[in-house]
């Protein structure tokens, strides 16, 4: 990998003897006279010198370098001037070397651009007119190059190791179309992702997560498909996973945490109205054009309580109780056996005793 010889090249340049992979090739293992080829007098005996060992090694970390597919990584990012770097300092750090790295600015106000400033000669900075997270990203795939499209969400991390991990697995398994990752705040099992035949129908039911910076997708798969939906805010990527697996695209995951998830105010997943018509196109899209009566009446109750659910959670996180608890009872009310009931009820019972408590303690504080 280019890691071991960038370790040969640092030692070509910095200590006294010359790696044996780089002497094997370009000097006898036996010469030991560095005397400066220049010399007219030791022309004709001296050894190649230290720039020409350096010059070497260089031009076999680009041939190896050049080996490895090139990955485009993606990163929109709209007056995130705070936290960007962060995130961009965690891609330069990849032990996957052969990468470029794409930053759409969508629109900022803040001080997005002058904080990316020192860093526009190793990335491609691009500004365009807001016009959405699907946006930024369509736009960044349409500007790469890349055999493989790494997304990174600019207030998210990576692991050092993640691109090169995933990218492995790829050129391991050409039946592969995307592949993602865990997180560091996992709270969750994943089981029957690995059925290829189901996964179509398991990313209706549960997706394996809604977080674009755990995935790295083939090139191709936009260049067949399509790119982001821009009427859809919020499920996007759902959507999108679903339309790859539909034509017969086939999912994969690497099970090491190899990404840091963090949880902004601003996320469009914190805006549950948006989420709510978002999964309403997703679900007429793919739910209730599947064959058979049953199948269809099933998967549907299933997929708006979910969604329900998912809004009452993000209500009641936002303090609005009444409507935390009224989207929670239709969620109970569509499928009362349906997803996650143990964190349903815990809610709807957190969400009607929370004013009732509340209410108690003002009166006893009132005393």
């Amino acid at each position: 990998m280019a890691s071991v010889l960038q370790r040969n090249l640092y030692t070509a340049l910095f200590c006294k003897r010359v790696p044996t992979r780089f002497r094997g090739t370009y000097m006898s293992s036996t010469n030991t006279d560095h005397r400066l080829a220049s010399d007219p007098a030791n022309a004709s005996q001296a050894g190649p010198t230290p720039l020409d060992t350096l010059r070497a090694a260089e031009g076999m970390l680009n041939a190896e370098l050049n080996e490895l597919p090139l990955v485009s990584v993606v990163i929109p990012t709209y007056n995130r001037a705070r936290v960007v770097e962060r995130a961009l300092k965690t891609a330069f750090d990849q032990t996957y070397r052969n990468m470029e790295i794409i930053v759409v600015d969508d629109g900022s106000t803040d001080d997005t651009e002058a904080a990316l400033a020192p860093y526009k000669e190793r990335i491609r900075y691009y500004y365009q007119k807001n016009g959405g997270a699907s946006a930024a990203r369509n736009r960044a795939i349409q500007e790469s190059r890349g055999k493989y499209i790494a997304f990174l969400d600019s207030d998210d991390e990576w692991l050092p190791a993640k691109i090169e991990k995933q990218v492995a697995l790829l050129e391991a398994r050409p039946d592969l179309s995307f592949v993602a990752c865990l997180s560091t705040n996992e709270n969750r099992t994943y089981t029957g992702y690995d059925d290829y035949d189901k996964q179509f129908l398991k990313f209706i039911q549960q997706p394996f997560t809604q977080n674009m910076t755990r995935y790295v997708v083939r090139r191709e798969c936009f260049e067949k498909h399509g790119l982001f939906d821009t009427s859809i805010h919020g499920p996007e990527d759902w959507e999108l996973w679903l339309r790859l697996l539909k034509q017969g695209c086939r999912f994969g995951f690497v099970p090491d945490v190899l990404m840091i998830y963090t949880e902004s105010e601003d996320a469009i997943s914190s805006r549950p109205y948006a989420m709510l018509a978002g999964e309403k196109i997703i679900r007429e899209r793919y739910v209730e054009t599947l064959p058979g009566v049953w199948q269809r009446w099933r998967l549907s109750c299933r997929f708006r309580a979910r969604s329900y659910m998912n809004a009452a959670v993000s209500f009641r996180e936002q303090g609005q109780n009444w409507k935390s608890l009224g989207y929670m009872l239709s969620s109970i009310l569509i499928s009362p056996m349906g997803p996650r009931n143990n964190l349903r009820l815990r809610v709807l019972a957190g969400t009607i005793c929370t004013p009732v408590l509340k209410r108690l303690r003002r009166k006893r504080n009132a005393r």
